[in-house]
């Protein structure tokens, strides 16, 4: 009876472990990724100017240490304050802060600075980014209690922490070059060649004269416009048509809405003609009528919305084209024997 109990003890415990195994693993590697998941921060003890405020340094950092701690979402490391002076100048150095950032393995890095101004404490706390080279988020405040410095101090510190990184992330995207925008190309422009200037016919005046060449030109040299020609049917459907096709449409709906009270009229008519009772024919009859009456009225409104879409397009159009003939412009091309000279007129 002993030994089986003691297989059976054994049995039990095995089949405990091998259940409860997979369990454990999971546990683990959860902590695991949890622990990679932490934000990972340095701590830089804070400085300060003078023996009131060195006090209050100690303080704050123990204050801000035991804040920053009590996430558990964070990984916090004190720096030691022997090499104070030091860390603060390698933290203005963003080569030097990027290497102090990879031999600590942290992401960021807190520092800050007391100085008493008179009755004032003037407080300066700062979080800097490792991946950035610089500072993320910084703030500034100024108080008289000493009791604010510390819990105002430790506070603002760690609401500085939870802002930094989507600052570093914009400060590091804002920092990425832009890629180079193409230079904006001029309209194509196309010039008729005009024939040359009859040099017989210009008087007195100097043949050789670059404004007496241009001036015979221009009664040869044909007009410079714009590529694509006059407005013509395909401009009907750009955006400023769109009142009158907005129109038509109106009138599309109210032609489609005719129809279909002109047929349910006439059936109706039809069944006023095959009804065997009195009533019934009347009923039938007045149905027919006010849907005829109806009919009629919407054809008189598809007949004038066509009508006003046809002034819109018509209107839009003669503008357009005033615009075009506007925007026309005139070249003058003439050769001289030591060279060439160009003239363009026209509005922009």
């Amino acid at each position: 009876m002993k030994h089986q109990r003691l297989i059976a003890i054994v049995i039990a415990a095995v089949v405990g472990l091998t259940t409860l195994w997979p369990d454990v693993s999971d546990a683990r590697r959860r902590r695991r990724y949890r622990r990679a998941q932490r934000l990972r921060v340095a701590v830089v003890p804070i400085a300060a100017t003078g023996r009131a405020a060195r006090k209050l340094s100690y303080k704050l950092t123990r204050k801000l240490l035991r804040r920053l701690k009590r996430k558990r979402r964070r990984q916090v490391i004190l720096l030691s304050r022997r090499r104070l002076a030091k860390l603060r100048r390698c933290l203005q150095e963003p080569a030097c802060v990027q290497g102090l950032g990879k031999k600590l393995r942290v992401e960021y890095i807190v520092t800050g600075h007391i100085m008493r101004v008179r009755r004032a404490y003037h407080v300066d706390l700062a979080v800097v980014s490792v991946a950035l080279g610089g500072v993320a988020t910084s703030r500034s405040f100024r108080t008289r209690s000493a009791w604010k410095v510390v819990s105002a101090g430790s506070a603002r510190g760690e609401r500085l922490l939870g802002a930094a990184p989507s600052a570093a992330r914009k400060a590091i995207a804002a920092k990425k070059p832009k890629p180079p925008e193409d230079p904006p190309k001029a309209p194509g422009v196309q010039i008729d060649k005009g024939e040359q200037p009859d040099m017989s016919k210009l008087g007195g005046e100097d043949p050789t004269d670059p404004k007496t060449i241009l001036a015979a030109q221009r009664r040869s040299a044909g007009p410079v416009t714009p590529k694509g020609g006059e407005p013509g049917f395909s401009s009907l459907f750009a955006k400023r048509y769109w009142a009158g096709w907005l129109a038509m449409g109106a009138g599309v709906a109210a032609l489609g809405a005719g129809v279909a009270f002109g047929a349910i009229s006439r059936g109706a008519l039809s069944d006023a003609r095959d009804s065997s009772k009195q009533v019934d024919a009347w009923t039938a009859r007045d149905k027919a009528e006010k849907n005829a009456l109806t009919a009629n009225i919407m054809f008189g409104v598809a007949g004038g919305a066509m009508i006003v879409a046809g002034v819109l397009f018509y209107l839009e159009y003669r503008s357009e084209r005033a615009e075009h003939r506007r925007r026309k412009l005139r070249a003058d091309v003439a050769v001289m024997p030591g060279g060439a000279a160009l003239g363009l007129r026209g509005t922009f």
